[in-house]
């Protein structure tokens, strides 16, 4: 196996071309602002900017992401000021919801686990948030109502999800399944993980979201949230490094868009390894089980548990290809991560003049800004590098249930 990094143009950006896209990430956002295909307004307008003082409910929240669903009840202390967990998150895999085939099949392995857990509360739940991760194009918060999926085909999914019959409003459907069911509750509130994630932590500036897929939020004019895309992104260099896009052999893996993310990596990673002749199959069966947690322990030099999971060696050669493979697709993920935040905080900073622009924050979360080894740091120094600034990027736990619960108090 020979891998020719150039060729496959993975070679790191230099860092004034990391400036021009980061440049060109505001003006899609401002472009997107009107026409809200690059910018999308995600903040419901039913949110209030002030939690209430008499509000002394509970909360369950609901996150749905691409890899687990996370639920845990919540309650607002009036007294302290603050929200807490009231039981111990409960955590189950995401991706057999996924795998059932029709909407029908997805709804009930969801509520199974939502009603099963609040069969075992002690209490009625009053109200229910959910966060989700659906892929932000095929999605928009309209007014006070739920998340709809009107104008986009069956095949819209995304994260190479197929579920028929889609095109409906799916949380709406999630909430009614459950009133059928006979769980109660008063108010129902929906929004994506991203902003979720940005609503968890107070003074955030942006959010960042890298898991099994990646997401930006923004704060636009009016203190409005904005989740925005990097699909349609036309700049010269992504063109060029993205050459695969319109391929047939990788969009019959759902490839898309510009995408930086975990399931990026995994799929990227087999790609390359398929294009020697000698590859060797074992492996890649073993990329597809474990996904990006496979780049992890290569970045970490960990081939003993990879060993432990193939059932046979790896050789030393094979080991230094993996390794080269994927320390170049850790730099081109975080180059174009970090030139992606980097132009999401000047698009923040630029409408919101008042910020405090020696302290920014930024919140982030995602498996793989979480786990995978240098991803965190990397974005950190790239992007602190682009804006010529000190910035911290906050890592919040649980971002998705913490951001819907917090949803929940705002949601007057």
């Amino acid at each position: 196996m020979n891998i020719d990094l150039e060729k496959l143009k993975l070679i790191p950006f230099m860092p004034n071309e990391l400036i021009e896209i980061s440049e060109d990430y505001v003006v899609a956002a401002e472009k997107g602002l009107s026409a809200e295909k690059d910018c999308l307004k995600m903040h419901p307008s039913f949110l209030s900017e002030k939690i209430s003082q008499h509000n002394n409910s509970s909360i369950l929240a609901v996150d749905i992401g691409g890899t687990n669903i996370r639920i845990a009840l919540f309650r607002y202390d009036t007294s302290k000021n603050k929200l807490e967990i009231a039981d111990k998150v409960s955590v189950f895999e995401t991706k057999n919801a996924y795998k059932q085939g029709d909407l029908t099949g997805f709804i009930k392995y969801i509520n199974d686990y939502i009603e099963e857990y609040c069969s075992k509360l002690n209490e009625q739940v009053d109200w229910i948030g959910v966060s989700y991760s659906f892929p932000s194009d095929i999605i928009k918060v309209n007014n006070h109502l739920d998340v709809t999926r009107a104008n986009f085909g069956k095949d819209s999914w995304g994260k190479g999800y197929v579920i028929t019959e889609s095109e409906v409003n799916i949380t709406a459907e999630l909430r009614n399944d459950l009133k059928k069911r006979g769980v109660q509750f008063n108010k129902w509130t929906a929004l994506n993980d991203v902003i979720a994630l940005k609503l968890a932590e107070v003074n955030a500036l942006a959010a960042l979201v890298v898991g099994t897929g990646f997401n930006l939020a923004v704060m636009g004019p009016d203190k409005y949230l904005y989740n925005t895309q990097s699909s349609r992104f036309t700049n010269k260099l992504i063109e060029d490094n993205y050459y695969w896009l319109n391929d047939p052999f990788y969009s019959q893996y759902g490839i898309s868009e510009v995408q930086i993310s975990g399931r990026y990596l995994y799929k990227r990673f087999i790609d390359i390894i398929k294009l020697s002749d000698e590859y060797d199959q074992n492996f890649v069966d073993l990329v597809s089980t474990r996904k990006s947690e496979v780049i992890s322990l290569v970045l970490a030099d960990n081939f003993t548990q990879m060993e432990e999971y193939k059932g046979s060696e790896i050789s030393h050669s094979e080991r230094m290809q993996y390794k080269l493979i994927a320390d170049a697709l850790l730099e081109r993920s975080t180059d174009l991560a970090s030139a992606e935040l980097s132009g999401a905080i000047k698009f923040s900073l630029k409408h919101n003049p008042d910020y405090n622009k020696s302290k920014i924050v930024v919140n982030t979360d995602g498996s793989v800004i979480r786990k995978m080894p240098n991803y965190y740091q990397k974005i950190l120094n790239k992007t602190s590098g682009i804006l010529a600034t000190e910035f911290e990027l906050r890592i919040v736990e649980d971002s998705g249930i913490y951001g819907a619960a917090y949803a929940s108090l705002l949601n007057s």
